[in-house]
């Protein structure tokens, strides 16, 4: 089942086929305890030593790998927004540049990183109040640090490394093997005392190292908000994990249980952490695409209700009525831009935003038309930035949209209706993915409408 929604928005972010293998790690970790606690003194402690000094490796860097590729997206969804308003997105923009009222409160993180926290952004409440002299300055989305580090993001990078990690603890194993008599497979295989001996002390110093870059990328992703719910997984599991850790470390360091017994109960304290990380890898994410309540939400339904959703007079509901009225208003639609960067689509909003302006602010302050060339200029840099392969803002059209709109300029048939079959393509897939997990991440917030604007 969790295979079969891979392509869904709940799943693709996860990274699925990281996730099924830490799934088989888990499966295999648990069997493996079962295993020992039922058949007492006769599993080899080699087995145990290798499955678990290589699989708790698995389960800590998938873990790491989806902290960085959550933070990689959102740092640059964040960009790419913070780039947008802040100046235009390009040279033939000059017509839309955006005013100071316009804007949201923009606080920098440091001064060599032009990316901007947008969790806490407030917009203007009256977009009429407006000093057309004053702009802010330029933050090209070249500066930010995750742009140019992108690379990071990639499914080979990401690969590579976690390849090149497991191999290194192959290699620390094998020579832990070679030299221990414990885990040694000639002359004779030991049963008994698996957990007493130097053999761990590798492992528990991996745990340590893991553990403080999990606590690294902890702190790094506490103003990171997603619309997905990745965030809270990520800090539940490294949280369970870390305590879990500390917790055996202790315990085995423990002169008093240098000599346990390897069937002892409180071995098996470890089936917590990993029936966690079984709920949030796989459980979770398949309720969640099947439409079925996580404990999550439940618990924030009870805790919190829906009374904060909507205004009084004017509830937004699931409908194409509501979403254009979000569309219309002012303040809500720079509240659905700023949610666009949690929803990972802030792409869609920007193609949107920009084409409804082509279509129906081209008209200059005394009613008429510009000049062609500067039409021209305008559509030609609304494909480049939006359309193009490789466009820095590329949204995901229809392959037959996208050649229509790349005849028509090779034509040179310039008309402010280009882009309207994809006006409608972006359209319908804002109403029909983020849209609703907009509604979804107000009830679940004490938004409080009447400070956002009205309908």
């Amino acid at each position: 089942m969790f295979w079969r929604h891979k392509d869904t928005d709940y799943i693709k972010y996860r990274s699925p086929k990281l996730s099924l293998v830490v799934e088989l790690f888990v499966c295999i970790l648990g069997s493996l305890y079962m295993l020992r606690w039922s058949l007492t003194g006769k599993l080899p402690c080699f087995l145990i030593v290798w499955v678990t000094e290589f699989g708790y490796p698995v389960i800590y860097l998938a873990i790491i790998a989806r902290s960085v590729r959550l933070l990689f997206l959102y740092r640059l969804s964040e960009a790419k927004l913070a780039t947008a308003i802040t100046h235009d997105i390009g040279d033939g923009t000059k017509k839309f540049k955006k005013r100071r009222s316009d804007l949201p409160n923009l606080k920098k993180r440091s001064s060599d990183d032009s990316g901007m926290e947008m969790r806490n952004l407030t917009y203007s409440a009256d977009p009429s109040t407006v000093n057309n002299n004053i702009t802010y300055p330029i933050v090209p989305l070249e500066r930010s640090w995750y742009h140019k580090h992108r690379y990071l993001l990639s499914t080979n990078f990401l690969n590579t490394s976690i390849g090149i990690a497991l191999a290194f603890h192959i290699m620390v194993l094998i020579i832990i093997q070679v030299f221990s008599d414990k885990i040694a497979i000639i002359p004779q295989v030991a049963v008994d005392n698996c957990f007493d001996g130097w053999e761990w002390v590798p492992h528990q110093i991996f745990i340590v190292c893991y553990n403080a870059v999990l606590f690294i990328l902890v702190i790094l992703l506490r103003n990171v908000a997603d619309a997905y719910g990745i965030r809270g997984e990520l800090l539940h599991m490294s949280a369970v994990n870390m305590f879990f850790d500390i917790f055996f470390i202790i315990y085995f360091q423990t002169p008093i249980f240098r000599n346990i017994d390897p069937h002892d109960y409180a071995v098996n304290l470890t089936f917590i952490p990993l029936l966690t990380f079984h709920y949030h890898m796989i459980i979770r994410p398949v309720l969640a695409t099947r439409g079925y309540p996580t404990l999550t939400s439940i618990f924030l339904r009870q805790n919190r209700g829906s009374s904060d959703f909507g205004f009084n007079s004017h509830p937004l509901t699931a409908t194409k009525l509501s979403f254009e009225k979000v569309v219309e208003s002012y303040n809500l639609w720079e509240q659905f831009k700023l949610f666009a960067v949690q929803d990972f689509t802030v792409e869609n909003v920007l193609f949107y935003e920009r084409c409804r302006k082509l279509k129906f602010d081209w008209i200059t302050e005394d009613g008429t038309e510009p000049e062609m060339s500067s039409m021209e200029m305008e559509i030609q840099d609304v494909y480049n930035t939006f359309v193009a392969p490789n466009a820095r803002f590329m949204v995901n059209l229809n392959g037959k949209t996208r050649r229509l709109i790349q005849d028509s300029l090779k034509r040179r048939e310039f008309s402010v209706d280009i882009f309207e079959r994809a006006l409608e393509e972006v359209g319908e897939l804002m109403f029909r993915n983020t849209y609703p997990r907009f509604l979804q991440s107000r009830r679940n917030t004490h938004l409080k409408w009447e400070e956002v604007g009205s309908v």
